[in-house]
């Protein structure tokens, strides 16, 4: 689990009984060079009084104007003490100098330089806003680097805080990250925003746990920035259970298939999930446009509903199909995955169409967006042109519909417990996958071969989730944001096909993106 670093509070301190029970892990008490050369600590009298008493601390230099080097000599000098502390927070070793100001500093490299000389090879010096990327680590300062979205003249939209947590997947330097989180304190700055509430103050908390463990596996031991005790205390659930994935109940059914006619290795292939009857007929009628070559079908569905989707089939006269039985578990992906990606493997096809019938009735927007992005990959298919794009690129493996590639980081919160046991299993470590994106809707064509690696994961239905309406959060959730880095992580390439997005969601809280 992530360890939690909250900023110490300015007058009444709890115990360290109190402040563990709210998962704080340690404190972060400010420090600065006053104007008598005396050294400033912003902390309540009763923790300057017995420090050793409270939570592990750590120092944050706080530089509110630039100093002269003679005067950051003097600070390092008067930090000694306190940074031989015994209940100093150490990280993996180190101990670790905050710097909120990091552009102050008369020179950042021979500032660093001159500190890590005078106190040796375990400190570590991290950097508040996107100059901490040239120390050991940095850290969020949100009011200051994060930009918000404007609701009136006088207030901003908290939301755009969630935006950017969702959102989060810019390249990151080696360096290490530590995310911040702010519950806005009563006063005057609750009235600078809009949407700040304890819900939504969780959320932000969640990502931010969940994106520091990934960054940082597999040592799971990132850090988080609180930024108010007194938010924190009156929004956070103390003693909340960790994330972690709903296990499977009960053993799955075994599969049964039905097909008829021949395949062909120059067909491509069609890999549909029929779970709505009532999408289907239509679907596969968008789909019987002729074409050279013919596209091969297999399609997924509840054994409660084979019989009817197997007479479906036959009376569109398809010559070319298999129909697979399945439980009812992992929604489209597990019988993708574990049914119809190995036979068209097998079979040898050289791309392949996915698609379901979705509806996603959790959403608003939920019918426009399955019309979305079934319809612009069916014209693209039935038109040839996905051929043509194969064909004249081959590091191309992966076509997604317009608008639908999101970052994996997206609402990483409900499944980050999945990826954390998937990824090591494809090689992939989790501050890489954290830059990737993923077609969101599940619904793509891809090069057969370049999707092995999923099907290698030797899953088996009972692995995944019985159907329960969920959401988000399950095995079949998690896959589906590894389709895309699958493809990147063998050299290949990811484009969404021309057009617009109109009909995508607007997932993440992108209505409160500060960009236009």
């Amino acid at each position: 689990m992530a360890l939690l670093i909250c900023r110490i509070p300015g007058d009444t301190l709890p115990t360290a009984e109190e402040a563990a029970a709210s998962g704080i892990a340690a404190w972060l008490v400010g420090a600065q060079l006053r104007a008598g050369g005396e050294l400033g600590i912003h902390a309540p009298d009763v923790w300057l009084e017995q420090p050793e008493r409270s939570l592990p601390f750590c120092l944050e230099w706080q530089l509110p104007e630039a100093l002269t080097p003679r005067e950051e000599r003097a600070i390092a000098d008067l930090l000694a003490a306190w940074l031989a502390h015994p209940r100093y927070f150490r990280w993996r070793g180190q101990t670790p100098l905050w710097i909120a100001d990091p552009e102050r500093l008369s020179h950042l490299g021979l500032v660093s330089q001159r500190l890590r000389l005078q106190f040796g090879p375990t400190l570590s010096l991290w950097g508040g806003g996107p100059l901490g990327q040239q120390l050991d680590g940095r850290y969020d300062r949100p009011l200051r680097d994060f930009p918000c979205r404007a609701v009136n003249a006088h207030q901003r939209d908290y939301g755009s805080f969630l935006h950017h947590a969702h959102h989060r997947c810019q390249p990151e330097s080696g360096a290490a990250v530590i995310p911040a989180v702010l519950a806005v304190p009563t006063g005057a700055e609750q009235d600078e925003f809009s949407g700040a509430t304890a819900k939504a103050y969780r959320e932000w908390q969640a990502l931010a746990e969940a994106w520091s463990e990934l960054r940082h596996e597999p040592a799971n031991d990132g850090l988080v920035l609180i930024e108010s005790w007194e938010g924190h205390e009156r929004w956070s659930v103390p003693g909340e259970a960790p994330r972690s994935p709903s296990p499977p109940s009960g053993p799955a059914r075994r599969s049964v298939s039905q097909g008829w006619g021949e395949t062909g290795k120059t067909n491509p292939a069609v890999l549909l999930h029929g779970f709505h009857t009532d999408l289907l007929g239509q679907m596969l009628q968008e789909l019987q446009l002729e074409r050279t070559p013919p596209l091969d079908l297999y399609i997924s569905t509840t054994l409660e509903k084979q019989k009817q989707v197997v007479a479906l089939v036959k009376d569109l006269d398809w010559h070319r199909a298999e129909v697979v039985g399945v439980e009812n578990r992992g929604r489209d992906i597990a019988p993708f995955l574990l049914e119809l990606l190995p036979r068209a493997l097998a079979n040898g096809h050289p791309w392949l169409l996915k698609l379901h019938t979705k509806h996603s009735s959790h959403l608003h927007e939920g019918a426009q967006w399955s019309q979305h992005l079934r319809r612009t990959l069916t014209l693209a298919a039935t038109s040839c042109r996905l051929d043509r794009w194969f064909a004249q690129d081959a590091g191309l493996a992966l076509i997604a519909p317009p608008g639908s590639l999101m970052p994996c980081t997206l609402s990483l919160h409900h499944n980050a417990g999945h990826l954390k046991a998937l990824l090591p299993r494809l090689n992939q470590r989790g501050e890489w996958f954290l830059h990737q994106s993923f077609v969101a809707g599940s619904m793509f064509a891809a090069r057969s071969h370049a999707l092995a690696p999923l099907a290698s994961l030797n899953l088996q239905m009972e692995d995944f989730e019985p159907e329960k309406s969920q959401s988000d959060g399950t095995l079949a959730h998690a896959l589906e944001r590894l389709v895309a880095p699958v493809v990147i992580q063998a050299g290949l390439q990811v484009r969404e096909l021309p057009g617009t997005s109109v009909g995508m969601p607007q997932f993440g809280y992108g209505w409160a993106s500060p960009f236009p």
